[in-house]
């Protein structure tokens, strides 16, 4: 309930890190173009018909057919096995065996997965002999095979062939190699292990590596890739067995073309961060090629090369909106579109600010610029140095600044680039490896490790969501983390109006969401609990054998949820007091008394809008809504107009703000393509609600209960009470969502709203 004038203070949450203390300190960098790969062949065989293979990926180009491990794929015997992604699913192959495929998509970039695979073909039970986990959750094979049993594989085999990073392609006729980053390499020849031998979920629910306890066997290794003395020293095994590895076409050279980096799945400490660069471990910012369209990347993302067509600057991976952030382009070759800097990681990324080579130029969208020539910037280091918290950045040339900028604005901020001929060409250094300047005092290298640790480091405190089945009488739904105080439910398996609740007009008080009505619902939600909810024998939230999903909030300031009602006076100017003590950046307004149509204010579509949650029709032009005011730290305001402030009427307002790493609240324009827009939240979403709002279009919504991998594919719909569809594909990713249907016309403009499973400084790719 709103506390007028008041404000709680937030609540920080812990630090999370590797369970147990374990840190993987470093991850060496594959380019297939290099023909890059490991190799060994065992003197003696091991056991060819059980063992279990663990290893951290994060993947760089998509939609190719990169292979993590080999097993004999050289011999013309079969049985050879490879580990690959072929059109981005996570298959197993084993010739004259079978040919194991995850029905999901791993399409994620930014972060790291963790991949283990347990075979035994020995187990008695078909689905036993070949298993994998991906993030410590077992794989659902597509249309599972069953491969005999006792079959015997070429790995852990005499005289055959074992690669890392190479192998064929799906048909079997060419070498393939492998894009992307591999960590804390590992083989045990002899058992099918567990998960729980290499990793655990912390505290947060994020799984994390463990140090591995157990024995080897003949062939076993682990390649913890920590020895960058030399190239070959990339190939150590550290078990104990000696079984070291043959390294090809990797590099540990200084500069551009190390291949041993920081990069790493596991967040070091940051006071060792001396802003040297290539010091402590984490999950580093990389060009983020869901959203490169007129950029070539390479070299796990760090290589850059336009392809013509200047536009709008592609953006990083990592993005914050407070600190001291340092990165460098060493500059293979530039020309006058060439453009470095930092820029908002908002999709349109209308305002941002990019040092322009050849030019003393820099764009800065409104801001202060001082700048000396820098001269004919075609090669070298240019570093930037942003600090968003004053508002200023420094852009170097070779360590000598070239131009100051002031009154940057608040917002988040990303590390950019932009360029149109063929010859800009760069390597961007985030910190993963040695900077070739050290940055300035204070400022940190662009990776997990140094983002601040989020107000609320599990989603599933402040809002969660469950699925349940009706029973045609009452039930208690059960499971949440908090008492919930905001409800929404709908039947999915059939027809069923959207319907909220909330704790402050309290339990049975319902309002209708693809309608207009509030009603008493004596057997609707009766009660909310400490862990949940009860409903009643209502066919519209409890219907026999029906299948149900309830989105719940907690309101509190800390997670940017005030519920308020109050009644209108009918003037306009008239003030609501709220109690979050920032902007909301969403207003959910309901008339109680009569009915009325809903009327949301969405911060990207400002005070002069008002958008229906009842309605297909897109946002409109209504200064009686919020009397074209934008809401403040501490009350929003309202015109005269009904469905907001009519005198005498009884309103309940849901006002949301936005919590870094929490919740983010935004807008995108599609491309109407398949290969659509990416959109950055800062968090791994749970919960994504959205509309087209510049003409007709469904509120969409969308969560990752009902839909646990990608492509999500099921969605249901606010402004109508049909059951729940399927297709208008996107991806949820570790640090936002990737749009992957053409139905998102083209040049249209959505909003959204969004709320986190796992903050981005822990999150794994999903």
């Amino acid at each position: 309930m709103s506390i007028p004038g008041s404000a709680l203070p937030l609540l920080l949450a812990s630090s999370a890190g590797a369970a147990g203390g374990y840190e993987i300190e470093r991850s060496v960098r594959f380019n297939s173009a290099d023909s890059a790969y490991l190799n060994r062949t065992p003197a003696s065989s091991g056991d060819r018909r059980t063992f279990t293979i663990s290893c951290w990926v994060k993947r760089s180009t998509l939609g190719a057919y990169p292979v993590i491990f080999s097993g004999g794929q050289q011999s013309a015997d079969v049985g050879y096995l490879q580990m690959s992604f072929e059109n981005d699913t996570f298959q197993v192959y084993i010739s004259g065996g079978a040919t194991f495929t995850d029905q999901a998509k791993y399409r994620d970039p930014s972060a790291w997965y963790s991949f283990i695979l347990a075979v035994d073909t020995t187990a008695a039970t078909a689905s036993d002999r070949v298993k994998a986990y991906v993030n410590g959750t077992p794989v659902a094979w597509n249309s599972p095979p069953t491969i005999s049993q006792d079959f015997y594989t070429l790995v852990n085999k005499a005289g055959d062939v074992q690669q890392i990073g190479a192998g064929k392609n799906s048909v079997g006729t060419t070498n393939v190699f492998y894009d992307g980053y591999l960590a804390d390499f590992y083989l045990i020849d002899g058992q099918a292990l567990d998960p729980t031998d290499f990793g655990e979920f912390d505290d947060n629910g994020v799984w994390q590596p463990i140090e591995y306890a157990g024995t080897y066997g003949t062939n076993g290794f682990h390649l913890p890739f920590n020895d960058n003395s030399s190239a070959s020293a990339l190939g150590t095994d550290d078990s104990g067995n000696g079984n070291d590895w043959t390294v090809n076409n990797l590099s540990v050279t200084a500069g551009i073309g190390n291949d041993s980096l920081r990069d790493s799945p596991t967040n070091g400490d940051t006071a060792n961060d001396t802003g040297a660069g290539g010091e402590i471990p984490g999950n580093y910012c990389t060009m983020n090629p869901l959203d490169a369209d007129n950029l070539t990347l390479s070299n796990g993302n760090l290589g850059i090369a336009a392809t013509g067509g200047f536009g709008i600057p592609r953006a990083g991976t990592i993005a914050a909106s407070s600190g001291k952030w340092y990165w460098e382009f060493e500059v293979v070759t530039a020309t006058t579109s060439f453009g470095p800097g930092w820029g908002f990681s908002s999709t349109d990324k209308s305002v941002y600010a990019l040092q322009r080579a050849n030019s003393t130029n820099v764009r800065s969208a409104g801001c202060t610029v001082n700048s000396t020539n820098p001269g004919n910037i075609t090669s070298g280091t240019v570093g930037v140095a942003l600090d968003i918290d004053a508002g200023t950045a420094t852009i170097y040339h070779n360590n000598s600044s070239v131009a100051t900028v002031s009154g940057i604005p608040a917002g988040t901020y990303t590390l950019a680039y932009t360029a149109d001929s063929a010859t800009d060409v760069s390597n961007l250094n985030a910190g993963q490896r040695a900077f070739t300047y050290t940055a300035p005092s204070g400022y940190k290298a662009l990776c997990t490790a140094s983002l601040p640790d989020p107000t609320i480091a599990i989603g599933s405190t402040a809002m969660d969501v469950v699925l349940y089945t009706g029973n045609g009488s009452s039930q208690t739904i059960s499971g949440l983390e908090f008492s919930p105080d905001l409800v929404w439910v709908k039947k999915r398996s059939a027809n069923g109006d959207n319907v909220i609740y909330d704790s402050v007009r309290g339990a049975t008080n319902q309002l209708v969401v693809n309608g207009d009505d509030s009603t008493v619902e004596a057997q609707g939600l009766t009660a909310f609990n400490s862990d949940g909810f009860s409903v009643g024998s209502s066919a519209t939230l409890n219907e026999n054998s029906s299948t149900f999903v309830g989105w719940a909030w907690d309101e509190n300031v800390s997670a940017g949820l005030d519920i308020v009602t109050y009644t209108g006076n009918g003037t306009s100017g008239n003030t609501v007091a709220h109690s979050l003590g920032v902007k909301p950046s969403l207003i959910i307004v309901k008339r109680l008394e009569s009915s009325n149509d809903w009327a949301l204010y969405h911060t990207s579509l400002g005070a002069t809008k008002v958008i229906k949650f009842n309605s297909i029709n897109g946002a409109q032009t209504a200064s009686n809504q919020w009397n074209d005011t934008e809401p403040t730290s501490t009350v929003f305001t309202l015109g005269d107009g009904g469905n907001t402030n009519s005198n005498g009427v009884d309103y309940v307002a849901y006002c949301f703000a936005p919590v870094e790493g929490y919740s983010a609240f935004g807008s995108f324009v599609s491309n109407g393509a398949a290969n659509n827009v990416f959109v950055f939240t800062g968090f791994k979403p749970r919960f994504i609600l959205y509309k087209r709002s510049d003409g007709s279009g469904y509120w969409g919504l969308r969560d990752t209960a009902r839909d646990t991998e990608n492509p999500d594919t099921l969605y249901l719909q606010a402004q109508n009470n049909l059951a729940e569809q399927t297709g208008d594909d996107l991806d949820v990713l570790s640090n936002g969502f990737k749009v992957r249907s053409s139905n998102f016309s083209s040049s249209n403009t959505y909003i959204y709203y969004a709320v986190a499973e796992t903050p981005f400084k822990y999150a794994r790719a999903r």
